[in-house]
């Protein structure tokens, strides 16, 4: 695994308000991406999503939320209702993910969700709604320590490692010259073991639910690759590795 970026930058993890914001500012393009669902899906009538629009700009704009988006959800917003397409709205949706890692940095989740299932959307809404009726000023509250925060960088970046290297290898991408992705994976699990990353392994990998990783049905694999992203991205961007805190650029080199 690459870890040549963070020798190259001096980290400067976000403060908690900051964090908070950022909360705040993916609760609201979540809420926009839902909507783009609904009228791509037809799962509710136009006129309903619409209204429902128009609430989300109130309240984007009563709660001055538009300089808690990045530059990229700000494109987003800026985009007319029904103007999302099909991948932007499924890369979004993924952000749930992401946004877990937050809340769990905040203390709204006492541990980190398995690395094994998506976390309902309901309930990290619900645990994200909690961020803005809070009652301790962001300024006295702290972040779980930095220990913690790279220790679960650390699990995310060998998750995200993992569904890169199965992605190439089923892509049918040669192992390096005298290696083979059993011999690399071996090797790297031993590591993930011993530094508690991994629990359970199968002939000489992850196990997931008692299956290798490398035997696992493509959706499956799908949805645990999209998993470890947005939590390598989340936990990179809370270790301080986007240069300048920019969310848009944090690095998610494995």
């Amino acid at each position: 695994m690459n870890e040549e970026y963070e020798d190259d930058c001096n980290p400067t993890p976000p403060t908690y308000a900051e964090v908070c914001s950022r909360i705040r500012g993916l609760v609201a393009t979540l809420w926009r991406a839902q909507l783009e669902m609904h009228l791509q899906a037809g799962l509710t009538p136009r006129e309903v999503v619409q209204e429902r629009f128009d609430q989300l700009q109130t309240s984007i704009k009563d709660r001055q939320l538009s300089d808690k988006l990045s530059k990229a959800e700000s494109k987003l917003h800026g985009l007319p209702l029904g103007g999302w397409s099909e991948s932007q709205v499924f890369e979004t949706m993924w952000r749930f993910e992401a946004l877990v890692v937050l809340l769990w940095a905040t203390g709204h989740f006492e541990e980190m969700p398995t690395w094994l299932e998506t976390v309902d959307g309901q309930t990290v809404m619900a645990k994200a709604r909690l961020v803005d009726t809070n009652d301790v000023a962001e300024t006295d509250a702290s972040l779980r320590g930095e220990n913690e925060i790279e220790r679960i960088r650390n699990a995310a970046e060998f998750w995200h490692w993992r569904c890169r290297t199965e992605m190439m290898r089923r892509n049918g991408v040669p192992a390096p010259p005298g290696d083979s992705y059993a011999g690399t994976v071996g090797r790297a699990l031993e590591h993930a073991v011993k530094d508690g990353i991994v629990s359970d392994t199968v002939d000489g990998d992850v196990a997931v639910n008692g299956v290798a990783y490398a035997n696992l049905p493509q959706d499956q694999w799908a949805n645990l690759a999209s998993i470890s992203i947005e939590r390598h991205y989340a936990s990179s961007w809370l270790a301080g590795y986007a240069p300048n805190n920019d969310w848009d650029q944090t690095p998610t080199d494995t």
